[in-house]
């Protein structure tokens, strides 16, 4: 069972977050509105792993992004650490902490921190 389930990342301007997130994530994304003035779009889920964690970004109003403030969210990046990040600077965003090493005896990992275009301080993480 897979520790997290549901992730929703607030959003300001689903318009200008969906350009982005395409663009990270080389995906296409769908905006909806469930609901009167709750504007979503659907995060792709891969589909080696069917059953989750899924997400989306949220527009509605009492939502916004949390900066430092709140949880931290990563996104796995397989083998392609660099090409995300790359493609998060491409896309608008910025880098908050460069890609890092993180080392734990024979075994490490790479993590880096960046800024999406709506101010929510998002992760990447892959293998070393």
């Amino acid at each position: 069972m897979p520790l997290f389930d549901w992730i929703e990342i607030p959003v300001v301007n689903l318009d200008r977050a969906v350009r982005f997130y395409v663009a990270v994530l080389e995906t296409s994304l769908e905006v909806m509105e469930l609901q009167p003035g709750y504007r979503v779009a659907f995060l792709p889920v891969p589909e080696d792993t069917p059953a989750g964690p899924g997400g989306m970004l949220v527009e509605t109003e009492g939502f916004g992004p949390a900066g430092e403030q709140g949880c931290r969210v990563c996104f796995g990046a397989g083998a392609d650490i660099d090409g995300f990040l790359m493609r998060v600077e491409e896309a608008g965003g910025r880098i908050s902490q460069p890609k890092t090493c993180l080392r734990d005896g024979d075994s490490a990992a790479y993590l880096a921190w960046f800024y999406d275009t709506e101010g929510n301080l998002l992760g990447i993480h892959a293998p070393g």
